[in-house]
């Protein structure tokens, strides 16, 4: 079940203005963007919205800032099927934009012909 409520600082009362009941099988962030469409369509848009990090990607907060919506939530924290064979996001460290540390793999980039750069693997 998908909820939306009023809530500003100003208003006492906060209203549920939209439920929606979707299969359990759905992600939330499949909704994000159905959920914004019908609020849309009711002519209930917000400036700012507020949700949960299942409901956050990438490419909804890029679709919510070309809409001029303000898409506040916490982003998902590693997962899938990168972090389980050791290349999630806490693998990778960027030292002064030069060295790039992959697990106990070095990546040294020198920027070579034409502006491209050239990967040295260092094992």
């Amino acid at each position: 079940m998908h909820l939306t409520e009023t809530c500003s600082e100003e208003e006492a009362v906060h209203l549920i203005v939209q439920a929606e009941i979707t299969a359990a099988t759905e992600q939330d962030v499949e909704e994000t963007m159905p959920l914004l469409h019908d609020l849309q369509a009711r002519d209930l848009v917000p400036d700012v919205r507020l949700v949960v990090s299942s409901y956050v990607s990438g490419e909804v907060l890029a679709r919510h800032a070309a809409l001029g919506i303000e898409l506040v939530g916490p982003l998902k924290q590693e997962g899938g099927w990168q972090h389980e064979t050791g290349y999630g996001v806490s693998a990778f460290a960027v030292d002064g934009g030069r060295v790039l540390t992959v697990r106990k793999t070095t990546l040294r980039a020198c920027r070579g012909e034409k502006g491209r750069y050239h990967i040295t693997i260092l094992a």
